[in-house]
């Protein structure tokens, strides 16, 4: 199979020709400039890809004709790509890309860009979470140090004029993991124990949220119990149907659940399950359900216990937090 040539920017033409079973490309400007380059590839498909890339770097002003000194530093690739983005950026831009240029030289500015790597990367990441002065980087300005590395790279390695250094992959790829790499963890809501294992409340603790649940009304203290002593989710605490509860037997069973305004499944297959009631939550749920069938005597057996299904009927429980909270703070 033969492939056509390729004609480049400024009077640059490329002609695919192989050579054994690798491709090559002869490239020529005009009659007296001429060098040719391996592509590496032995396919068709592959050459042509090789081609193209090669035609775009062109067009962004790389001169296969160039024979650039080696052993140049990062430091000295940065300064040259400041001055570039000097003549296209206003000078409050400038500044934000001389800082991030400063922390990138500080601690890689003696290597060759082409030693850089993902790991290069995470470490300067986590030495720039903080300012000269010890205070904590936002995470917009971290972010936006993290774009410009990026933004430096992607040119080199557009621009490169070794060509076995022209298809590396960008050290600073995927921002977004850069930027989470190291973070400090977010607080816990759970308490948890030496081990890292969810630390059930104590006796005292479950009778100060017993009392305090009690002065935020029935309703509230009901669910609170199906929490507490039955170990329900929020979600499946607002899924419970009258048909579920099964007082008889002293028995709640977990079918399904409430989540974003919709009703459906439970979360897991280990998710469905009877649960045994304690007396308190037994006595708790009698007093629901009797009011409720007091107020509405054509009220359906498969209806929800904690009334209709609407999204607001999800943060119930979370508006009633305030009470609870000023009672255990009290208490």
């Amino acid at each position: 199979m033969e492939l056509s040539s390729i004609r480049a920017p400024r009077g640059i033409r490329l002609s695919p020709y192989k050579r054994g079973f690798v491709w090559h490309v002869d490239i020529r400007r005009g009659s007296t400039e001429r060098c040719r380059v391996s592509t590496r590839e032995t396919t068709a498909g592959g050459a042509m890809l090789f081609i193209e890339h090669l035609a775009a770097r062109i067009s962004k002003g790389f001169d296969p004709f160039e024979r650039v000194a080696p052993q140049r530093s990062l430091a000295a690739h940065v300064a040259e790509w400041l001055e570039r983005q000097t003549k296209r950026l206003d000078p409050a831009t400038m500044e934000s890309y001389r800082s991030a240029a400063r922390a990138l030289v500080v601690e890689l500015g003696d290597k060759l860009p082409e030693h850089v790597t993902r790991a290069h990367a995470r470490d300067l990441v986590a030495l720039n979470r903080t300012n000269a002065a010890g205070y904590k980087r936002s995470r917009k300005t971290l972010g936006n140090h993290i774009a410009i590395w990026h933004a430096f790279f992607a040119d080199w390695i557009d621009l490169a004029r070794d060509e076995t250094t022209a298809l590396r992959a960008n050290p600073f790829d995927r921002p977004s993991r850069l930027l989470d790499a190291g973070a400090p963890e977010p607080r816990r809501r759970l308490q948890e124990d030496e081990d890292g294992e969810p630390k059930p409340f104590s006796r005292e603790q479950s009778e100060r949220i017993r009392n305090a649940a009690s002065l935020a009304g029935a309703t509230v203290q009901c669910a609170i119990l199906l929490g507490l002593h039955a170990g329900l989710r929020n979600s499946e605490v607002l899924g419970l149907r009258v048909c579920d509860v099964d007082l008889e037997q002293g028995l709640i069973r977990v079918r399904q659940r409430l989540s974003r305004g919709k009703i459906g499944p439970v979360k897991s297959a280990r998710s469905r399950r009877d649960v045994p009631m304690t007396k308190s939550l037994e006595t708790a749920l009698r007093t629901l359900l009797a009011s409720s069938q007091s107020e509405s005597e054509a009220r359906p057996t498969c209806s929800p216990v904690f009334g209709s299904v609407s999204r607001p009927q999800e943060g119930g429980l979370t508006r009633s937090g305030p009470k609870i909270g000023v009672a255990l703070r009290c208490s």
